[in-house]
């Protein structure tokens, strides 16, 4: 028999692609795989925002609980103290005391001048400042008493006017000294 020749292909000519099936396959399978970690993660997170209000609610229960065991006549007591402590504290920082004016006065006075007057006045910008009236033996030591007190870092200013001599001798004077308003200010002394 002889072999007949024929037209017709007995073999597909065109070869299959066998990159396309093969990537399919991995498509869909990583597709699967992120969809049910989708589905895993929302889940997930569903138990975990049911275990949050759960934790929630108990943390208000034992909240409640707490503000229960307060005694109100308690609280209204021990926030009362407190606001009176702090008018105690607010009063005590803000107090003025002149005495360390005479502890300046005191200190930096010569013995040959004496103050016959005192009148200590504070300005509603808060400076202080004493005005005096006094006697001295001499010109000389009211200049020596203007310098000393001009010498101390708490005084802002010292002036001395209004000098005249009395019957004995003596040299009578008025005296104005401007001091840091710091002076005046309450110190809790701590030993």
């Amino acid at each position: 028999m002889e072999d007949k020749i024929s037209f017709i292909p007995k073999k597909n000519l065109n070869p299959e692609p066998r990159g396309r099936r093969s990537g399919l396959g991995f498509f869909v399978a990583f597709s699967a795989l992120m969809f049910f970690l989708s589905v895993g993660l929302w889940g997930g997170l569903i138990l975990y925002e049911k275990y949050l209000n759960d934790n929630n609610d108990q943390l208000n229960a034992s909240l409640n609980k707490q503000k229960g065991s307060f005694e109100t006549a308690s609280v209204k007591e021990i926030v009362n103290l407190s606001q009176k402590i702090n008018l105690a504290d607010r009063l005590i920082k803000t107090h003025k005391a002149p005495s360390p004016i005479f502890d300046l006065l005191a200190s930096y006075t010569l013995k040959d001048v004496r103050f016959s007057s005192f009148d200590f006045s504070v300005s509603e910008e808060g400076s202080v400042s004493v005005e005096m009236a006094g006697l001295a033996k001499s010109y000389s030591d009211i200049a020596l008493q203007s310098d000393a007190f001009k010498s101390v870092a708490l005084v802002k200013g010292a002036s001395f006017s209004d000098f005249s001599l009395d019957n004995k001798g003596m040299v009578r004077f008025a005296a104005k000294i401007d001091l840091d308003p710091s002076i005046i200010n309450y110190k809790v002394k701590t030993e």
